[in-house]
Order: C-alpha cells, then sequence, then structure tokens
C-alpha cells in the first residue's frame, strides 16, 4: 500500500517578488531563464542519491541499465513531490503561459563520461535541436509555447562536465541549422553554466544542446516539462502513489496542484467561461484568487 506523502502548503500562489517579471521578460526575450538556488542543497543531494538506485531496479538489457527515467513522481513520491510544489519555479511557470499549467512529463537523466578520446568528427556538441511539439519560427514575434522545461542540475556545470549551450533568441526566430551544422560551434551560441539547485527554463524553440561530459562522473539533470491542460502529455499520474496523491489534493482542495497532475475539474467550466475579451492576466488573477480561497476554507475545516 502506498505510504501518506507530504504535501507542502503553497497557498501564496502568486508572489508580488518583481523577479518573477524579470525571469518572464528573460524568457520572453531571451529563451530561457535561471532561477537560481531554486531547489535546496538537501533536494540536490537526495536527488543524486536517488539515482543510482533506480538503476539498479531496472531490468538490464544487455548488461547496462538505462541512464533515462520517467514518471519520476510515481517512482520517488516525496522527492517528485518537493519539485513539483516548488513555488519560486511555479510562479515563473505560470507566468509564461497561465494558471492552466500542467506537467507534461517528469524526468531523470544522466550522461556518463564520453569516451576518451572522442573521434574527431564528433565535436564536443550533443547536437543542436528545438524540442517537442516546437515550431520552426516564421518572424520575429513571440509565441508563447505549448511546452517548456524546467531543467535543474544535480551538480554545478563546468568545461569539463559540459556546459548547455544555447542561442539566445532563436526561438523568435527563423534560424536554420543544417544537418552538417548540428555538430558545430555557432557563432551566436553561448554556454550556460548553471549550478547545482538552478532551475533552467527554456522554451521549447530555443536552439539549444548539451556538451560532452568530459569529468571523472555522471552528469544528472532532472527535468518537469510543462505544457498547457488541455493538451496530451506523456506521464499519465495513475500509478498508487501519484493516486495518492491526488487525493489528498482533492481533499484540501488543492486545485492547483490538482490541475498540474490533470485532475481538476473546474478546467472546462473555466475554459468554456473564458471569453478573452480582456487582458488574460485579469482572468488568471481571478482565478488564483478562487483557488486560494478553496484552500483556506479547506484549511479552517
Amino acid at each position: 500500500m502506498a505510504a501518506r506523502v507530504a504535501i507542502g502548503d503553497h497557498r501564496g500562489m502568486t508572489p508580488t517578488d518583481t523577479s518573477v517579471a524579470d525571469h518572464l521578460a528573460e524568457f520572453t526575450h531571451q529563451g530561457y531563464t535561471i532561477i537560481r538556488g531554486a531547489h535546496s542543497p538537501q533536494w540536490v543531494a537526495a536527488a543524486r542519491a536517488a539515482y543510482e538506485p533506480m538503476r539498479a531496479r531496472v531490468a538490464r538489457a544487455g548488461g547496462e541499465a538505462p541512464y533515462f527515467f520517467d514518471s519520476i513522481l510515481e517512482s520517488e513520491p516525496q522527492l517528485g513531490l518537493t519539485a513539483l510544489t516548488n513555488e519560486r519555479v511555479l510562479a515563473v511557470a505560470e507566468a509564461i503561459i497561465g494558471p492552466h499549467l500542467q506537467v507534461e512529463s517528469m524526468t531523470m537523466n544522466a550522461s556518463p563520461p564520453a569516451p576518451h578520446p572522442l573521434p574527431a568528427s564528433a565535436g564536443d556538441l550533443h547536437g543542436w535541436h528545438r524540442d517537442l511539439f516546437a515550431s520552426f519560427p516564421r518572424g520575429e514575434d513571440y509565441q508563447r509555447p505549448l511546452l517548456f522545461n524546467a531543467m535543474t542540475y544535480l551538480q554545478d556545470l563546468t568545461d569539463a562536465v559540459g556546459p548547455l549551450r544555447v542561442i539566445p533568441g532563436s526561438h523568435r526566430r527563423p534560424l536554420a541549422i543544417s544537418p552538417e551544422e548540428k555538430l558545430r560551434h555557432h557563432a551566436q551560441a553561448i554556454c550556460l553554466y548553471p549550478r547545482a539547485g538552478d532551475a533552467v527554463l527554456f522554451h521549447h524553440a530555443l536552439v539549444h544542446s548539451g556538451s560532452h561530459n568530459h569529468s571523472d562522473g555522471m552528469r544528472a539533470f532532472y527535468c518537469i516539462a510543462y505544457n498547457h491542460c488541455w493538451l496530451k502529455r506523456r506521464n499519465n499520474f495513475r500509478g498508487p502513489n501519484c493516486e495518492l496523491i491526488i487525493a489528498q489534493a482533492r481533499a484540501r482542495q488543492d486545485r492547483r496542484l490538482l490541475r498540474l497532475l490533470g485532475a481538476d475539474e473546474t478546467v472546462l467550466t473555466r475554459a468554456l467561461h473564458h471569453d478573452v475579451l480582456a487582458p488574460e492576466e485579469a482572468t488568471w488573477q481571478v482565478w488564483h484568487e478562487a483557488d486560494r480561497a478553496a484552500l483556506i476554507a479547506t484549511a479552517a475545516t
């Protein structure tokens, strides 16, 4: 039987910290933003400690366990729930696409040290790409993403560990890269060196690439992909641990958490009555207040 999972109290759903606006402006303009120290050192250590046991639990194919894992909320519910309910990340995520935010997937991945020496043809990039469901930009107008990632590295990125490479603004420019250029340095690219616990949020149309890991250990990251609550997602949150989290959230009238997990019954009603005749931000604020009131009323009883 699944154990009870502790759910943090996150009634303060619309922080007034002006840094949220700054993060949104950077995300809109550059295609990414970094929330420094979003996750605590204790959470980072717990995530790193959970990784190898996860590999050990998976049946080995050809003698080697996988490096990529999805459905992390089910397999590591406390670790996943702490990340999922992180207020600093959620505040920025909801500023990007609104309170109809849902989790598309929660994954954990690692890259072992690269073979040494690498073939000369390999370069130092994994390969430039845009992410799932992105469209090739047709002009320079900003398009709100259908999906975006919040990626948290579990160690500091250095030149040896391998930085995250991005081409700023490429989410709103018709920037094409040929197959021959996918593994080559791009003149407009920059390297990002987030520290352990920093959350990097980036638009799915941003052109980016990982780098080869030249360190002596694993390079690991934890990723939550978000999309709109009416879209499909890869994780279904229907295992026993996830069902328990949903049941607890429903008992608390925690609509925000229910919505993140695809279980908020108010979504369709809100959509039917949302005629978009006023700026969306005003409507979003009304929804936030209603959600907050439901949480507070349930807590009071």
